[in-house]
């Protein structure tokens, strides 16, 4: 026959278990991407060294860029543009600098400081220059 075991645990521990549980719950849920950050087009150009009227002088380009939070130097971010050039990026509201990959010595783009306002996506504009001359 099976013994039954009553424990029964004071109010104050009762308690004190329900907060551990509550906590390691809030602690493990994942938290909300913000509704704001940056958005984008990467592009490179020129792509050829003779331009002819009417023709594109650039084509999307896939590249990493470096995410720099100003107020500290850290890197929040990298992202990736994809194949269309296109790139979208979720950050917390701030000052942040875009450092796009250089090559060697090319394809070159200037780093660029962006403002990241709440509730929205900040466009930039990403211009690599493709050394074609």
């Amino acid at each position: 026959m099976r013994q039954r075991h009553n424990l029964r645990l004071p109010r104050w521990a009762a308690l004190l278990v329900l907060c551990l549980v509550l906590m390691t719950a809030a602690a493990c849920k994942p938290e909300t991407p913000p509704d704001s950050g940056i958005e984008g087009l990467v592009s490179i150009g020129p792509v050829s060294p003779v331009s002819q009227p009417g023709e594109p002088d650039s084509r999307p380009y896939s590249a990493e860029l470096s995410i720099i939070r100003l107020s500290d130097g850290e890197e929040i971010a990298r992202v990736t543009s994809a194949d269309d050039g296109r790139f979208r990026v979720p950050l917390a509201p701030g000052r942040c600098l875009v450092e796009p990959q250089q090559g060697q010595p090319f394809p070159t783009a200037p780093s660029q400081e962006v403002t990241v306002d709440a509730g929205r996506f900040t466009r930039i504009q990403v211009d690599y220059d493709s050394g074609i001359r």
